[in-house]
C-alpha cells in the first residue's frame, strides 16, 4: 500500500507541479546522454571511427553540463544559509556557465559535421530500431518546443537552463534522424551537403542560443550588484 501511494503522489505531482515534472525530464534526459556517450565511444573505438569519436565528445560534454546542473540545483535547494535572492543570483550564474558549455558543444557539433562530410559517414540504425529514434527525436523535438513556450516568461533560471539544454539536445537529434533516415533509405545519392547544411544550420542555432543564455545572464548579474 505504501509503493502504491508513493506512486501516486509521484504521478500527482508530475501532473501538477511544472518544475518537478521539468527536473524529472531532465534527469531522464541526463541518463540517455550519458548512455549516447557510451554507445558512441565503444562504436568509435570499434570501427575506428572519427565521426562517433566525435559525437562521443559531444554527449560527454552535454552529459557533463547537465549532471552539474542537476548537482548545482539540488545544493541551493537544500541550502539554508543563502536567502532567496542569492539562490536566484547563483541560479543566473549556472544559466551563464549554462551558455558557455552550449558554446562549446558547437566545437564538438562542428568537428563531427566536418567528419560526417569528409568521410560519408553518419548515425546508423539497424532494422527497425530507426523509426524508434524517430518517435523519440520527435518527442524531443515536440516537448522542447511546448517546455520552452511554457516557460518564455519563467523568472526561474534553472528553468530556464533545463529548457535551453533540453532545445539544444533536440536539435542536435534532428540532424542525428536525417543522417539515419537518408543513410537507411537513400544509398545512391551524395547525401553529405544536405547533411552539411543541416548541420551548419543546427550549430548557427546553438551558437544564438548560448550567446542568448551568456548575455541574458551578464545583463541580470549586472542589474543585481
Amino acid at each position: 500500500m505504501a509503493n502504491l501511494a508513493g506512486f501516486k503522489n509521484f504521478f500527482t505531482k508530475l501532473k501538477t507541479d511544472g518544475a518537478y515534472r521539468a527536473s524529472v525530464a531532465f534527469i531522464i534526459s541526463f541518463v540517455v546522454s550519458v548512455m549516447y556517450a557510451l554507445y558512441n565511444g565503444i562504436y568509435g573505438i570499434l570501427f575506428s571511427s572519427a565521426w562517433f569519436g566525435a559525437l562521443a565528445l559531444y554527449y560527454i560534454i552535454l552529459s557533463a553540463l547537465r549532471g552539474g546542473v542537476m548537482i548545482t540545483t539540488r545544493r541551493l535547494k537544500k541550502n539554508a544559509i543563502l536567502t532567496d535572492e542569492q539562490k536566484h543570483i547563483r541560479a543566473i550564474k549556472v544559466h551563464l556557465v549554462s551558455g558557455v558549455m552550449i558554446m562549446l558543444l558547437i566545437i564538438a557539433l562542428s568537428a563531427a559535421v566536418t567528419l560526417m562530410v569528409i568521410q560519408g559517414e553518419g548515425f546508423k540504425h539497424p532494422g527497425l530500431l530507426i523509426f524508434v529514434a524517430a518517435v523519440y527525436t520527435f518527442y524531443k523535438i515536440i516537448y522542447s518546443i511546448i517546455n520552452f513556450v511554457r516557460n518564455r516568461h519563467t523568472e526561474d533560471f534553472v528553468l530556464r537552463t533545463m529548457r535551453n539544454i533540453g532545445l539544444a539536445d533536440a536539435l542536435v537529434s534532428v540532424l542525428a534522424l536525417q543522417t539515419a533516415m537518408l543513410s537507411a533509405f537513400d544509398g545512391v545519392s551524395d547525401v553529405r551537403w544536405a547533411n552539411a547544411a543541416t548541420g551548419a544550420g543546427v550549430s548557427l542555432l546553438l551558437i544564438a542560443l548560448g550567446l542568448f543564455m551568456i548575455i541574458t545572464s551578464a545583463l541580470r548579474l549586472k542589474k543585481s550588484k
